[in-house]
């Protein structure tokens, strides 16, 4: 699709059609331009001469399309283009300010095709029109003649300043079925210290041969549900996580590879771009836009969820179903499902002005077998204890990348007896994501580093803002500990030790007037991620043992 202001995007992902932003005056310029290297296709000649108007697979690799895709007709070249039928339509759309609804407002290009009957590499370009066509003036099965000039966008190949002639209607190719989707695409990778995903500086071997063209990939399933990529007009802070309003919702990934885009002519349902929903099939054109080849669906019909597959037992519609923790924390169960948790334990409570919040802990213990549960309540206010057994429903909810269940009305907490605390399950360092929602022991570590401040200041919780620690006084309690080739930070969590004696744990305990290097440090704790850094948090000052040698 075209290239936008990062604002202007933003206003976009909502769209249910037409989700492209962009001028709607009736002009076109470079802020506008399309950005898809369309495939090199065979549609026509400077003789105005068509190779492939019968309707076979027999490419034409001297046609103007191919020509321009390959690189071989220089940029504003003027070209002429015969035959060609039009496979998807880009529309721009305005919110209707009386009916709330979205409304086509132009069309300001769109992809066509050779006359062929299956889409094959090399066939399918980008049109960018000299003026923004009236809604409805183009058609996906027009036939259309165009004029206008090779153009290379930001590495997009394409047709620019065209002036077209409707010649006709035809069949429009069948897609080009996709065996392998990282092929076709570029995977967007995490960058962890700054929170974002980015294109990775590689893409598939074939990707750049079906930009442009219509494809369809099969049986694939959702592997990221969400895909946040920095705007262009910010930038990336390389040690530090990137604010919310820098983030733009580029699309989701199937297939651990493909994304498909949300800057497109129809955007997924929401509900179908949970992690685990699969497709029987997905159809669209291979775009490249923001430097990477993503996948653009063009309307309802070219998503095809798969029935009767694997798409997420934990609907958000049905009864609270029984989960176990290791399967939210692992990221198998849809955001706002509702789930009964069991045979749990608390192993850090605390109490806040809007419900009871506390970390629980499954009777086994194990990696991933603890999870935070913000805000359930009972009829009774009992409060639950540290060894209190409960059962708990609630919705689940992702926390800036922390799985948790939030209460979701009153009486979602059960309170039983008191039992056995699970045991700590020990770790061994480097401890990552895999580890996160564990109840954990790592041993054998010495004091690397001390915070300048060990929670000298004044310490207050202030829970309407989500937030568990506020120090007045600079740095809150942390110190980073390692095994002498790998390091962890330890932090606190617990709202309880924020609200106890500000010098304790690890201000107290690791320091202890005549700490050293040499010290052997044993930590129990929950292993979380705060800041989007793997952290552990001891619970109390029993968490934390110190060996003086």
């Amino acid at each position: 699709m075209r290239k936008y202001l990062p604002f202007m995007l933003s206003l976009c992902l909502a769209l249910p059609f037409g989700t492209s932003c962009g001028n709607t005056n009736g002009t076109n310029n470079s802020q506008n331009s399309h950005t898809t290297p369309g495939g090199t296709r065979p549609g026509g000649n400077n003789n105005n001469n068509n190779n492939n108007n019968n309707n076979n697979n027999n490419t034409n690799a001297n046609s103007i399309i191919a020509r321009i895709q390959k690189g071989e007709i220089a940029k504003d070249a003027k070209v002429t283009v015969n035959d060609v039928i039009i496979t998807a339509v880009e529309t721009y759309t305005k919110k209707n300010q009386e009916t709330g609804k979205f409304e086509p407002t132009g069309i300001p290009g769109f992809f066509v095709s050779d006359m062929i009957a299956t889409a094959q590499p090399y066939t399918g370009i980008y049109v960018n029109l000299a003026q923004i066509a009236e809604p409805g003036a183009f058609k996906i099965g027009d036939v259309v003649e165009i004029q206008g000039q090779a153009d290379n966008y930001y590495g997009s190949k394409q047709i620019g300043k065209a002036s077209v002639q409707k010649t006709g209607t035809g069949t429009v190719p069948a897609p080009a079925v996709i065996s392998d989707v990282a092929s076709v695409a570029t995977k967007y990778e995490l960058n962890e210290a700054g929170g974002f995903y980015a294109p990775a500086s590689t893409s598939g071997n074939l990707a750049a041969q079906y930009a442009g063209v219509l494809v369809k990939v099969e049986n694939v399933k959702v592997t990221n549900e969400k895909i946040s990529s920095l705007k262009s007009n910010c930038k990336d802070p390389k040690a530090e996580p990137v604010a919310e309003d820098c983030l733009a919702n580029t699309g989701f990934e199937v297939g651990g590879a493909l994304v498909v885009s949300n800057e497109n002519m129809y955007y997924v349902s929401d509900s179908l771009r949970k992690k685990g929903v699969e497709f029987t099939s997905i159809t669209g054109i291979i775009d490249y836009n923001y430097s990477a080849y993503v996948l653009l669906p063009r309307m309802a019909e070219d998503v095809v969820k798969k029935s009767g597959g694997n798409n997420n037992n934990h609907d958000s519609s049905s009864d609270y179903a029984e989960t176990a923790l290791t399967e939210i924390n692992a990221g198998n169960v849809d955001e706002d499902a509702k789930v009964t948790v069991t045979g749990v334990v608390v192993t850090d409570p605390f109490q806040t002005d809007y419900g009871h919040s506390f970390y629980m802990t499954a009777k086994e213990g194990g990696v991933g077998n603890t999870l935070y549960i913000y805000n359930v309540s009972n009829k009774a206010n009992a409060e639950p204890e540290r060894g209190s057994e409960v059962t708990i429903k609630g919705k689940v909810a992702s926390y800036y990348g922390t799985w948790e269940v939030i209460g979701s009305g009153e009486d979602n907490l059960t309170i039983g007896s008191k039992v056995a605390e699970p045991a700590a399950t020990t770790l061994t360092l480097p401890v990552g994501e895999a580890q996160v929602g564990t109840l954990a022991k790592i041993e054998n570590l010495t004091i690397k580093e001390l915070a300048d401040n060990y929670c000298d200041g004044s310490i207050t919780v202030n829970d309407s803002n989500r937030e568990e620690y506020e120090d007045n006084g600079g740095n809150y309690c942390t110190a980073t500990l390692t095994d002498g080739e790998h390091d962890i930070k330890v932090k606190y969590s617990s709202i309880e030790q924020y609200k106890a004696a500000t010098k304790e744990a690890i201000g107290e305990t690791l320091t202890d007037g005549n700490a050293a290097v040499s010290d052997e440090v044993v930590i129990t704790g929950l292993v979380v991620i705060n800041f989007n850094e793997v952290v552990i948090t001891p619970r109390t000052e029993d968490d934390i043992v110190v060996t003086h040698k």
